[in-house]
């Protein structure tokens, strides 16, 4: 900034809006409305057969002849919703009676004031396994919004726990990376989300369950399952090595045996289809049968690379 310019410091603003409840108001329905039960009216609904009277009832939504081909649970429901004040549409009243099992499958069908609204929470509270408190303490993670009276209702109501005191902190988030636009930049610093955490005084003791000892052996261990995904790794290095740059020890050291085999004269170097037994005598025009001698042969020969191996691996 140049010398002489007096800048007007901007004061922090404040936020004091109210935050926005996180649950809607419950709307109870009023007298003792049956709800309709989509599963004990599909057993037994009987929908229009007749494509004469789905036609009719198409063209002049007032005709009632579909009433006769309907079973008494239909009619009871459009009854029902005529009483409430509620009509059904007329592509709705079609689509009822041509299969009111498909029409009963829909929760959205059956009109709100007939039955009981739920509303579940959209914030989690978790419950954390803190080895430091005592057993009339429990800790958990809350959202930045709840308060402590928040959270002792939220107890009482859905779990019927009784709270003498509660204890509440904010944690700061750490500092992180975000990932670059290449490899060979850095993203931008940011800060973690802040964590807010409540540590409440019960009335009653609570004890979490004992961690099995034996944990390897249990049911549920994930012992085979680690030395499995350990296998598989060490199986996809070996493939990627071999037909990569780097190239397996072992198999560089059994080409490395094999040339100085040939240049001691212990082995006599010949194709590889006359190695085969089969590929050479169908390359000969021969049966593909092996005969005695060399179904013998070809068992000494695999059992000498197994023997090869083994002491290759044990050398490394």
């Amino acid at each position: 900034m140049p010398r002489g310019v007096h800048a007007t410091r901007v004061l922090p603003r404040l936020k004091t809006t109210q935050p926005k409840p996180l649950t809607n108001a419950v709307r109870k329905a009023q007298g003792a409305v049956p709800l309709y039960n989509a599963k004990r009216r599909i057993l037994v609904s009987k929908p229009v057969t007749d494509k004469g009277v789905l036609s009719r009832l198409r063209q002049n939504p007032f005709d009632e002849t579909w009433r006769q081909h309907v079973s008494q649970d239909v009619t009871q429901f459009v009854d029902d919703m005529e009483a409430q004040g509620t009509k059904l549409l007329p592509e709705e009243k079609l689509a009822l009676v041509s299969n009111p099992a498909q029409y009963f499958s829909r929760p959205q069908n059956v009109p709100m004031n007939l039955r009981e609204q739920v509303y579940f929470p959209r914030f989690p509270v978790v419950m954390r396994r803190n080895p430091y408190l005592g057993p009339y303490y429990a800790q958990f993670n809350v959202p930045m919004e709840m308060s402590k009276l928040d959270l002792k209702s939220y107890l009482k109501e859905l779990y019927n726990v009784d709270v003498v005191h509660i204890r509440s902190n904010v944690l700061g988030g750490g500092i992180s990376r975000r990932p670059g636009a290449n490899p060979y930049s850095q993203g931008t610093k940011y800060r973690m989300p802040f964590v807010k955490r409540m540590t409440v005084q019960l009335v009653e003791a609570f004890d979490w369950p004992v961690k099995p000892k034996d944990i390897d052996r249990a049911p549920f261990s994930t012992k085979d399952y680690h030395d499995t995904l350990r296998a598989q790794k060490e199986e996809s290095v070996k493939v990627s090595d071999y037909f990569g740059t780097n190239l397996d020890k072992r198999h560089r050291k059994s080409v490395a045996e094999q040339a100085k085999d040939l240049l001691e004269g212990k082995s006599k170097w010949a194709p590889t289809w006359q190695q085969m037994p089969e590929v050479r005598r169908m390359m000969t025009g021969q049966s593909v049968r092996l005969t005695a001698e060399e179904a013998q042969m070809r068992s000494e020969a695999v059992a000498t690379s197994a023997t090869k191996k083994e002491s290759a691996e044990a050398g490394k």
